[in-house]
């Protein structure tokens, strides 16, 4: 990509992938190439030999006669102007923000189809779908920090988060907000920092619970060890959540469907390398966790440690020998829990950098935008 991506998605026929750019565009693309329509597109976009405008007889002056001969030179030599290297796959761009884009959810309604994007501008932006997508049908306004997590519920809500206070469910389609969730409420009471005034909270992830009866959501904030599950829709204006804790920091979640109706499981990925509630302390060498936990889904918002599959992903769950390649660079210091070298160092803050990235979405006093 010309641009580093920060979300994709994938339209309802599996066949289209909406990438988004932390510049601000969105781009669309095949899932899968076809090598005809690939010629095509490159004969299309291929580029132009040059040749200069100009010619020895509509020139004049001295200086221009020494441009008109650097650039005779040039296309001989067969070369063209330096210009950004082309994205080397079809591709389209579809709209654009002017802030950082954050997150991106595509979905239909009846014949319609609709691109929902957020960025750190605070903005949460309703698009056509493809192939009108320039076109802007509203905004949902209400937040005040950024906007880092988009999530779209059973019934069709949308609920946001990011830097703020609270989750704000909307009812889109009418740009209208129609409750808000205490996510910091609920954080606050599972963490119990020392000094809760200050305290705030960065949503890294949003997921809608699909073996539920009722709009349930589970949502994660970076740094923190617990999952809050929330209710949508139940008409409170600060609506608390429920806690599942979890034995490492919560990065991501997925969900296995299993054969009993009304039931599933979630599949989540936890921080096994840093200590659970932080995002720079490295746990000791002898205290790593798995890096996968199962929770049952119970009913009614409430979730069960364990799952049927948690044999089968065990041996990913499950830490990986510290003298394999998989364990990185750790020095024998380092496996004793005690001092990490310049090149361990070096790999954490990679891997932080990457999965603890949210809370520098947040704007600083005085700072430019």
């Amino acid at each position: 990509m010309a641009r580093r991506p920060c979300s994709i998605a994938l339209t309802l026929d599996d066949a289209t992938i909406l990438c988004a750019d932390k510049f601000g565009d969105v781009y669309s693309l095949p899932l899968l190439s076809n090598p005809e329509e690939e010629a095509a597109f490159f004969n299309e976009n291929a580029p132009k030999v040059y040749t200069p405008s100009a010619d020895i007889t509509t020139v004049h002056s001295g200086r221009n006669r020494k441009i008109l001969e650097e650039q005779l030179k040039l296309a001989g030599m067969n070369q063209q102007p330096k210009s950004k290297e082309p994205m080397k796959f079809k591709h389209e761009l579809l709209l654009g923000h002017v802030s950082m884009l954050t997150d991106i959810v595509y979905t239909t309604v009846g014949s319609r189809s609709y691109v929902l994007t957020a960025d750190r501008d605070e903005h949460v932006r309703i698009s056509r779908g493809l192939p009108q997508a320039h076109i802007i049908e509203g905004f949902c306004h209400a937040h005040e920090e950024f906007v880092s997590r988009l999530c779209l519920t059973k019934s069709g809500l949308l609920v946001s988060g990011g830097g703020d206070a609270s989750l704000f469910v909307w009812d889109w389609q009418k740009y209208r907000l129609v409750e808000r969730l205490a996510i910091r409420e609920a954080a606050v009471s599972y963490v119990g920092p020392q000094d809760e005034g200050s305290f705030k909270v960065a949503v890294s992830g949003m997921w809608s619970v699909p073996c539920s009866e009722h709009d349930e959501i589970l949502v994660a904030c970076e740094g923190i060890s617990a999952l809050f599950a929330f209710k949508v829709g139940a008409g409170a204006t600060h609506a608390a959540g429920g806690v599942v804790p979890l034995g490492g920091n919560a990065l991501g979640v997925t969900f296995l469907s299993t054969s009993s109706p009304g039931s599933c499981t979630a599949v989540v990925s936890v921080d096994s390398v840093h200590q659970a509630g932080s995002t720079s302390k490295v746990r000791d060498g002898g205290q790593r966790g798995p890096r996968l936990q199962l929770l049952s889904y119970q009913g009614e918002g409430q979730w069960a440690e364990g799952a049927p599959e948690a044999e089968a992903l065990d041996w990913f769950s499950r830490w990986a020998p510290e003298d394999s390649r998989a364990a990185g660079t750790r020095s024998s210091e380092a496996r004793d829990g005690q001092v990490l070298g310049a090149a361990d160092e070096k790999a954490l803050k990679a891997v932080r950098d990457v999965v603890y990235s949210v809370e520098h979405l947040r704007k600083r006093p005085g700072a430019e935008d």
